[in-house]
């Protein structure tokens, strides 16, 4: 238990207040926190104590940012903004705005340009599929076509056999015919006929001179 009243005196007296479990030896009253506290509150608020302002003229700066926060110590200087630099922030509040805006017409340009350049991928694989389609077809009907070529070729070579074959019966007959005559003409059964008069040959046209 004293070990926990000497806890609460040494607190009360970090408080600035003093702590007794008893009456004073002096037969004084003991000071509590309670009227710790109301001797503060009579006395009133202290006034805080500023320090000398300088001379603008002698330090070249002014006073006006040394402003005394309610503590009684220098708050944070206030910055005053004087024309020149809030013509200069507004410049630059302007040439922002205007990379803003050419920034976002350089983005709808690329956007625009990158459509574009799809389409035309899209249009050069059509034409692409479309040319190989068309090239499928045209070897299709070259291979028909020589194929057709092929075939005529060959009926071309059997009908010059037939030809050649033709030709040949014909020359038989025409052998076989003469053969056949100068038998009959030999055995008499056959008579050589006389050409008319009427008939001209070669020999009989003047040669012209």
């Amino acid at each position: 238990m004293r070990e926990g009243i000497a806890t609460l005196q040494s607190l009360y007296e970090r408080a600035g207040s003093s702590f007794s479990d008893g009456p004073s030896p002096s037969g004084a009253p003991c000071r509590t926190v309670r009227q710790g506290r109301e001797r503060r509150l009579s006395v009133g608020p202290e006034v805080p104590s500023y320090p000398p302002k300088a001379d603008s003229h002698a330090t070249g700066r002014d006073n006006s940012s040394d402003v005394p926060s309610p503590r009684g110590a220098l708050g944070k200087p206030c910055p005053i903004l004087s024309s020149d630099l809030a013509a200069e922030l507004d410049g630059f509040a302007r040439v922002t705005r205007e990379l803003r805006c050419d920034v976002d017409h350089e983005r709808d340009k690329r956007r625009r340009l990158e459509d574009i350049v799809r389409q035309l991928g899209f249009d050069h694989e059509r034409s692409r599929a479309n040319n190989a389609v068309a090239l499928l077809e045209n070897e299709r009907l070259l291979l028909s076509l020589s194929n057709e070529l092929a075939t005529a070729r060959q009926e071309i070579v059997q009908y010059h056999g037939k030809i050649s074959s033709l030709h040949d019966q014909i020359s038989n007959l025409v052998r076989d015919n003469k053969n056949m005559k100068g038998i009959l003409e030999s055995n008499g059964y056959l008579r050589r006929s006389k050409k008319p008069r009427t008939e001209r040959t070669d020999e009989d046209v003047p040669r012209k001179t």
